[in-house]
């Protein structure tokens, strides 16, 4: 899942001399999948499946005005990394957008087109995919390890009220307890590649000279949101790290009270207050001091 691969590119032109020196941080560009959507995917629903136009503003959930960093977010919901790895379809001849197919393009159309009043649409300096975001002029690179998946309802242990049917799976397997340790371990793998592979590209390799690049442990951070809810979780009901705020069954779906009681969402996705956590811990990250990341370049 490309959840475990979200990638923010983010550039800015004011920089201080540390390690990692991003100075006054104007511009987020932000790719993947429904972990980062916003409702890109809802323009390819809403359109027959076709991609919105070069230079589609397309509102975000949150406001990024009032001298808050520009926000261009490219994530499509259920995007995987390409399509020359793991095609997956949407709708009859449709593939669901991809990061390497369409959003980086998509970015990179963007970049370079100017709307009909002369303003330049994106507010930004202009392997193979993290070649062509520095060749547009992207110098900060914060990549998202995997996320903890084998936590999640989808593909937690029985015994931890993982489901045996979901309606993101309905013809999931009955051995739920294999595909459980399955995800842990190809997490746990793709964090390993991330780990080793990231300093080397940033401080061996010579194609990204003058780039910077912070590896955000997710995967730790809501690790230790499920070992200590306490800590994270603020609402009014019992905490609950395994039940998601939407529970469903393939009949019905309940919504329980109190959803900043829940880590998770639905069956897959992070519940609204672990986006928050998350959200303040990659501030932290821009700033340089998270705990959570480790810096090259």
């Amino acid at each position: 899942m490309l959840d475990k691969i979200a990638l923010a590119a983010v550039l800015d032109s004011y920089v201080f001399c540390t390690l990692w020196d991003l100075g006054r941080f104007t511009t987020l560009v932000a790719f993947g999948d429904s972990y980062t959507d916003d409702n890109r995917f809802n323009y390819f629903d809403a359109h027959n499946y076709t991609p919105p136009p070069i230079g589609w503003a397309g509102s975000a959930d949150y406001d990024t005005s009032n001298g808050r960093p520009n926000l261009y977010n490219y994530a499509v919901n259920g995007a995987e990394c390409s399509d020359e790895i793991t095609p997956r379809t949407a709708a009859p001849r449709f593939n669901f957008p991809t990061v390497k197919e369409y959003e980086i393009p998509a970015y990179i159309a963007d970049s370079e087109y100017t709307e009909p009043n002369g303003k330049q649409f994106l507010n930004a300096p202009q392997d193979e995919t993290l070649e062509r975001l520095y060749d547009s002029g992207a110098r900060y690179f914060v990549v998202f390890n995997a996320a903890p998946l084998n936590l999640a309802s989808l593909y937690g242990l029985p015994r931890k009220k993982g489901k045996v049917v979901s309606l993101y799976w309905p013809d999931k397997p009955s051995n739920t307890t294999e595909i459980s340790y399955r995800m842990m371990e190809q997490t746990v793998t793709v964090n390993a590649i991330y780990q080793y592979r990231t300093p080397f590209v940033a401080e061996v390799g010579k194609t990204f000279n003058g780039a910077k690049f912070a590896v955000f442990d997710v995967h730790s951070l809501m690790t230790n949101i499920y070992n200590n809810p306490s800590a994270y979780l603020n609402g009014t009901a019992p905490l609950n790290v395994a039940v998601p705020v939407r529970d469903c069954t393939p009949e019905v779906c309940i919504t329980n009270e109190s959803p900043d009681s829940h880590m998770w969402w639905d069956d897959l996705h992070p519940s609204e207050q672990t986006q928050r956590v998350i959200a303040r811990e990659f501030v932290s990250v821009i700033e340089g001091k998270s705990q959570y990341a480790s810096y090259w370049g």
